[in-house]
């Protein structure tokens, strides 16, 4: 519970209340462990005697660490380092996303094979997702 007070000098408490896909202890928000995406977490203001109308609050949750070859071992992404091209060995459709160190999206791929020779020197994220956009498999890829 986050605490404040009003310029009457009467005690404000922030109010969080549950919801899907992540818990409440005090005033802290966890997500789920396999949660990313946006979380719309309700919160209310109190001051003991009266209550404010529920609001909305959006918490963006994002990965922000990756242990290499978890979620579907049945894919394949090779080779690590990579110099030109990225294979991907899946046997269902999937899509991948290629995210550079600072988080940013740069290349989508829906196919096995793709030409990355462009891309400039460094750590990389890949992200494979299944047809129903669902994350099957992540993995750290240092391009050289």
């Amino acid at each position: 519970m986050v605490t404040a007070s009003d310029i009457e000098g009467d005690k404000l408490n922030i109010v969080v209340l549950n919801g899907s896909n992540y818990s409440v202890t005090d005033s802290t928000v966890t997500p789920d462990t396999d949660f990313t995406g946006d979380l719309t977490v309700p919160v209310y203001v109190t001051d003991q005697t009266a209550k404010s109308e529920t609001l909305n609050m959006t918490i963006t949750v994002n990965s922000t660490s990756f242990n290499d070859d978890i979620i579907n071992s049945s894919i394949t992404i090779y080779p690590n380092p990579v110099k030109n091209i990225i294979n991907v060995k899946y046997d269902e459709e999937f899509s991948m996303e290629i995210y550079n160190i600072l988080g940013e999206k740069i290349l989508i791929s829906k196919h096995a094979k793709t030409n990355v020779s462009s891309l400039p020197t460094g750590i990389y994220i890949i992200l494979v997702k299944d047809k129903e956009n669902k994350l099957i498999k992540y993995k750290k890829v240092v391009k050289e």
